[in-house]
């Protein structure tokens, strides 16, 4: 029985064997260069800094037999924020039993959770069994590009197919053209949004019941943060907390006054999300208060799928404060 899950560092030297095989055997990757195992690494680090996920299809001795990914599509520009591109290979003695198949839904599904609006693959035009695979998953062949690619010394066509994973949905305003980046707090305006958060946490909770964290708190090595930016201007900050390898933490959510109810908020914590599970996180929680000034915040993670539970960590249940789950797996 296969099962996919995200990928970890693990299983990086069963997807080089893959991808290795697929480059030397076939013409499904333009490319006749092999990579390492440095490669990948680096290729896994920058999509979980993405928010992208990697997903590893294990057999029952834990061995990879597949693998597939997505990420951004035609570099930062934001008019593209919506769409993805992916690509998925299965080991050679483990075609078509499915594994494909279950990889491609992973990443649909994943995508769609992200709020992506449309996946776009791009596969050789004389690989029918991909082609075949997508078509009878809803995608739709949308342009042939003639010889732009040359390997095994003959040119080489290529099929783009696309999805269109939430049909009817709306961009939700154009403020959404927001820029996320992994910041390292030296920058004035992320540190004074933090004093702003830092302040706002002790006017509306008794001092005992804060447990936001300073800036000493966000440097710390398991802290990673991250800033939204309406083009030079700050919108959002937010931080994810590593508790164990299978746990993780939202921490220091705060949207700066002008860009309130814009999005900015939403789509920094999908973004939490996505690198959490593809950091290979089962469980997301979080801490926040109890009062009017934290419904807001409450209400979008409710919209994102946590729900109410225990006190985690080191927190201790209280009437000044609420703990949040989400289940990524």
């Amino acid at each position: 029985m296969t099962r996919i899950e995200p990928a970890t560092e693990a299983h990086l030297p069963g997807i080089v064997a893959i991808y290795n095989e697929v480059i030397v055997t076939s013409t499904a990757v333009y490319s006749s260069l092999p990579v390492t195992l440095e490669d990948r690494a680096a290729w896994l680090a920058k999509r979980r800094e993405g928010g992208y996920p990697v997903f590893a299809a294990l057999d029952d001795d834990g061995t990879v037999a597949g693998f597939a990914s997505f990420g951004e599509w035609r570099g930062a520009w934001q008019g593209y924020s919506h769409t993805v591109e992916h690509s998925l290979h299965v080991r050679a003695d483990r075609r078509g039993v499915g594994i494909g198949r279950a990889l491609l839904d992973s990443l649909m599904e994943e995508a769609a959770r992200q709020r992506k609006h449309v996946m776009i693959g791009g596969i050789d035009a004389d690989n029918a069994a991909s082609l075949a695979l997508h078509e009878k998953l809803g995608f739709e062949r949308v342009s042939l590009f003639r010889e732009v690619g040359h390997k095994f010394g003959r040119w080489l066509d290529l099929v783009f197919v696309q999805k269109i994973l939430l049909p009817g949905q709306r961009p939700d305003s154009a403020d959404r053209n927001f820029t996320i980046r992994q910041d390292d707090l030296s920058g004035e305006p992320v540190r004074a949004l933090l004093a702003l958060h830092l302040a706002g946490m002790q006017a509306n909770s008794p001092a005992d019941s804060v447990f936001a964290l300073d800036l000493s708190g966000l440097q710390s090595p398991e802290v990673t943060v991250w800033s939204v930016w309406a083009q030079e201007r700050i919108a959002a900050i937010g931080a994810l907390k590593m508790l164990t390898p299978a746990t993780a933490e939202v921490k220091s959510m705060r949207t700066h006054p002008d860009h309130l109810r814009r999005g900015a908020a939403a789509q920094l914590l999908d973004h939490l999300i996505g690198v959490a599970k593809a950091r290979g996180v089962r469980r997301l929680s979080l801490e926040t208060g109890s009062g009017p000034a934290f419904e807001p915040a409450i209400a979008l993670y409710l919209k994102r799928g946590f729900a109410p539970g225990e006190a985690f960590g080191d927190y201790r249940q209280s009437r000044f404060n609420q703990f949040f789950h989400l289940d990524l797996v």
